[in-house]
């Protein structure tokens, strides 16, 4: 499993990069600004896929109709984000799921 995410990481590292050809501010910038840069950027990415899942989830209180194909892309997204944070970080897929076994006293089971 941890190959997986290790695959997963390099695959967002390589399609999702900050640089200064998707972000002009990046052009120029040094190490420490593109990491300053990518945690605020995923940060902001994360709040508007929670407040997208907020919203259809507030709706539903009021009982209106729960549509769950936009939060499915939601949850996709904060994946992705949650992975890319892991990438900016050096937070390797074993280091994930060691650091999950020991926060909640159980194995992963790779099957």
């Amino acid at each position: 499993m941890n190959k997986t995410l290790d695959k997963l990481i390099k695959f967002i590292s390589k399609n999702f990069a900050f640089d200064e050809t998707k972000y002009p501010e990046l052009k120029d910038a040094d190490e420490q600004k593109r990491f300053r840069f990518g945690l605020k950027h995923v940060s902001l990415h994360m709040a508007i896929a929670l407040s997208k899942v907020a919203k259809s989830s507030e709706r539903f209180d009021h009982g209106k109709e729960f549509d769950t194909t936009e939060i499915r892309a939601d949850a996709v997204n904060t994946i992705i984000n949650g992975l890319k944070l892991a990438e900016l970080l050096n937070i390797s897929g074993q280091e994930i799921i060691q650091e999950m076994e020991s926060k909640y006293h159980d194995k992963i089971e790779d099957n």
